[in-house]
């Protein structure tokens, strides 16, 4: 009940019931909850919009052929493809015995394909005060690429081979729901898209996709819900 106190403990209070809810003390004494609630329906609203923009996007993704491995329904766990045929499995493995800066910490996981031969290695990186970063490996361990905040947004990552050469970049599409993504080369040609349909995403690769995209996407989607332990 808005706007009882420790000393109304043990007296009668008038209780009056408001959209938000039973408060006390009418008007005066609830003042800040009225004040506040503008700014959380405001807040709720914004949060709606995106999420049914987010909706929108992930249908829009869903519609239309692909060949197999081109659209995929992705979650923390693996892939499959929309008529629910198992595409790939998430195992993790064992951290490499090599030291992390402090604060920092590694997960690492292996996406196996639906007969169970290893696709690719995935390393991520992160902590309190470090944003996420990723590294895409062969199944024997070696980088190929690694992913990267961009600096420009904390939503936008840079695409990099081992050796710092630029290979594309990963954005948030314009005027899109939270938890969508273009994949781009350095041409700018877009490569893959995805938008969350909680708690799942949709995964849409281009036909003919080059490496490193169509497992790039496919580990940086699958690595939303695989938060650094």
């Amino acid at each position: 009940i808005y706007g009882l106190g420790s000393g109304d403990a043990g007296e009668t209070v008038r209780v009056r019931i408001g959209p938000l809810g039973p408060y006390a003390h009418g008007f005066a004494g609830s003042w800040h909850v009225f004040a506040f609630s503008p700014i959380v329906v405001i807040m709720f609203g914004v949060l709606l919009a995106g999420r049914r923009k987010a909706v929108r996007r992930a249908a829009s993704l869903l519609d239309g052929p692909a060949s197999h491995g081109d659209l995929l329904i992705v979650t923390g766990t693996g892939a499959r493809t929309p008529d629910k045929q198992h595409y790939a499995s998430v195992v993790s493995v064992p951290r490499p015995p090599v030291p992390l800066p402090a604060g920092m910490k590694a997960s690492h996981w292996e996406v196996r394909g639906h007969t169970g031969q290893p696709m690719f290695r995935v390393e991520k990186r992160g902590g309190k005060k470090v944003v996420p970063e990723f590294a895409l490996l062969d199944p024997s361990g070696a980088p190929r690429v690694i992913v990267r905040n961009a600096g420009t947004s904390p939503a936008s990552y840079a695409i990099l081979y081992p050796d710092g050469t630029p290979a594309g970049r990963i954005d948030p599409p314009k005027h899109t729901g939270s938890g969508a993504y273009e994949f781009t080369d350095t041409q700018g040609r877009v490569w893959a898209r995805t938008a969350p349909r909680i708690p799942e995403w949709v995964l849409r690769m281009e036909p003919g996709a080059p490496p490193p995209f169509p497992y790039l996407a496919m580990a940086f989607t699958i690595g939303q819900r695989r938060p650094v332990r």
